[in-house]
């Protein structure tokens, strides 16, 4: 059980450095933030895989970890059709059902989440009354590392049990169209992530009731339902007047 929470704790250290590494680069080097992010995604896509061959060269399978075991809450877990699935789970699971909680408390109740909401919004009006907002650039990119880490460690550690190669499939872009179609707000975040990844075990379930569709077609259920969800949110939402855009303090 040690081990497992070291591997956690490797997974949050290893998107801290990559968020941090990216906002050094935004931010302080005032980069286009799209343009840099996809460079270190194709970069880490083949550098895990370089890795992983030399640290697997010398076995014929990927090697097994061992995975956090479910615990289940006893009387919510017998809750007909929602118990075992929200209330059967392992503790990663409990430790995000909290982290949402306090996301949206932070958020919405504290000066430090106005602070945030206000440099997102407009930096230059935030710079004006004392917000200081390049360390509120870099405390998010911190937080949004480490949690990014952690989706990515739960996987090998509480889904799978093993790292394959380019073993996320894309997931980390539906992440994103959560983020879109779920307004930013962390309430709606969640439920929007639900309904993703009831969308991915769709594509199981009718494998499994006999729905003989083509395999590819199954595959591509996720990702057709995140399309679909973000062509319907089109002009519903407003995004953020200067989302994606470097803050250069001395410009006019």
């Amino acid at each position: 059980m040690h081990c497992l929470w070291l591997g956690l704790l490797g997974g949050l250290a290893g998107g801290l450095a990559v968020c941090m590494l990216h906002a050094f680069i935004s931010v302080k080097l005032a980069q286009n933030q799209t343009i840099c992010g996809i460079a270190l995604n194709i970069f880490l896509l083949g550098i895990t895989s370089y890795f992983l061959k030399i640290l697997v060269a010398s076995n014929s399978e990927f090697p097994q970890v061992s995975t956090f075991p479910k615990l289940a809450v006893p009387g919510l877990s017998a809750i007909p059709l929602i118990g075992d699935a929200f209330f059967n789970q392992n503790i990663l699971v409990y430790i995000l059902y909290v982290l949402i909680a306090v996301s949206y408390v932070l958020m919405k109740y504290t000066q430090w989440g106005n602070s945030l909401t206000a440099v997102g919004e407009h930096p230059r009006a935030a710079d004006t009354v004392g917000i200081r907002v390049y360390r509120m650039q870099y405390m998010a990119a911190a937080i949004n590392g480490m949690l990014g880490g952690m989706s990515g460690a739960y996987m090998v550690l509480a889904q799978l049990g093993v790292f394959t190669e380019n073993m996320t499939a894309g997931r980390g872009y539906i992440a994103l169209a959560v983020v879109i179609f779920g307004r930013r707000e962390p309430i709606k975040a969640a439920s929007a992530a639900l309904l993703f990844g009831a969308a991915e075990c769709m594509q199981f379930r009718m494998q499994a009731i006999g729905i003989d569709l083509p395999a590819q077609f199954m595959n591509m259920l996720p990702y057709l339902i995140t399309v679909i969800a973000l062509l319907g949110s089109i002009g519903k939402q407003r995004d953020p007047e200067s989302l994606g855009k470097p803050y250069i303090r001395d410009a006019r």
